[in-house]
């Protein structure tokens, strides 16, 4: 169950690279950050942190490091999940 997960994650994050390929500006809808961002942003930052193996997108590597550089990213989004793991 977990390979296919990946497998659509995979397909996904395809989708959204060609996305930020084919917008002009830093967001995926442009040049103003949007709800699309928030949303997607949140799961892109566990997309880097988790311990899986990720393809090589660069637009998306270079969009998670834009919205790693924003305050309120680092504020309300890079926060500790430590009490959401199950071991």
């Amino acid at each position: 169950r977990l390979e296919v997960n990946l497998a659509t994650l995979k397909k996904l994050m395809a989708l959204a690279s060609d996305q930020l390929t084919r917008t002009p500006g830093h967001f995926l809808t442009g040049e103003a950050l949007t709800p699309a961002d928030i949303s997607f942003g949140h799961l892109l930052y566990r997309y880097f942190t988790l311990d899986i193996e990720r393809a090589d997108l660069p637009p998306i590597a270079a969009y998670y490091e834009r919205l790693t550089q924003r305050p309120a990213y680092q504020t309300h989004v890079m926060v500790s999940y430590e009490s959401l793991r199950v071991e």
